[in-house]
């Protein structure tokens, strides 16, 4: 069978019936005998055409006019759903698997909204919501959810992921991570900007955590400033889940001095045409 076989209202019923359930079982893990809300944002559910290796997305989406307010978003692909109704391969069989599939599945997608509406307070822009991040890793080992990314892989190696094994209670567990993020936080403050007075060079660094792709530092980006013989380099980096956040400072060093960065630029001052044969000559070597 196909999609075509279901009505919108159908599916639609079939998202948002599940969707509350799942809503319900992770209060109850994650909360106990409280009356407390998993979120207090909207979510929307709906089936999504997604590359075949996905199974689920998660969107914040933001209010055009006001940033601050938003909603949350969940995109379940199409042959989730239909494997869900009509077994694996549309052919009846493992039902109750495929059923436990798409609940993982929108719970999963829930914990994006759950970390964001929890710790982004404390830095958006780094995305502790992410696949990568070790809070939201954190959270989803604790609850028993998986997730396909090769960031969980990396995860399970770490200091972090033994610590959360060693909880019993989701109270304590949270105490923890909101002090990791405000560690976190703080690390990738102190390296926004490296001075180096004696070199005359300057290190302006972004950090994010990754999608789940990254599992450990990367450099995404450099773009090179020389203008009178001090240099400034601009640096964006993906964090992966076992990087080892004591070592974020050696880390960073390493890969700005050996320039290891996907990609790659350069600009400088030219006052004279020997300045500009210069900049063509650095432009072609790793600064």
């Amino acid at each position: 069978m196909s999609l075509k076989n279901y009505g919108e209202a159908e599916i639609q019923e079939d998202l948002n019936k599940l969707l509350l359930k799942v809503q319900k079982e992770l209060k109850k893990k994650m909360f106990p005998r409280k009356h407390i809300k998993l979120l207090w944002r909207d979510v929307n559910i709906g089936l999504k055409k997604l590359d075949e290796t996905i199974l689920g997305t998660y969107e914040t989406i933001k209010d055009k006019d006001n940033e601050l307010k938003i909603h949350h978003k969940i995109n379940i692909n199409n042959w989730v759903y239909d494997e869900y109704k009509n077994g694996l391969y549309g052919i009846g069989i493992e039902k109750r698997y495929c059923k436990r599939r798409l609940k993982n599945t929108i719970a999963h997608e829930l914990i994006h909204a759950y970390v964001y509406e929890k710790y982004e307070w404390l830095g958006d822009e780094y995305g502790f919501h992410r696949d990568g991040s070790p809070v939201f890793l954190s959270i989803l080992v604790f609850l028993n959810i998986p997730s396909g990314h090769a960031a969980m892989k990396a995860f399970k190696h770490t200091d972090i992921y033994k610590k959360v094994k060693e909880y019993v209670s989701f109270k304590s567990l949270e105490i923890y991570l909101i002090h990791l993020t405000c560690e976190y936080e703080k690390k990738f403050r102190d390296l926004e900007t490296i001075i180096l007075q004696d070199e005359n060079k300057v290190y302006i660094n972004n950090f994010t955590f990754s999608a789940g792709g990254t599992t450990g530092l990367k450099g995404e980006v450099t773009n090179t400033a020389i203008i009178k013989g001090c240099m400034s380099k601009a640096n964006i980096f993906t964090v992966g889940a076992n990087t080892d956040i004591n070592k974020l400072n050696d880390l960073v060093l390493s890969k700005v001095n050996r320039n290891v960065f996907e990609t790659k630029h350069v600009m400088m001052y030219c006052e004279t045409i020997g300045d500009k044969k210069n900049k063509y000559r650095l432009q072609s070597m790793n600064i």
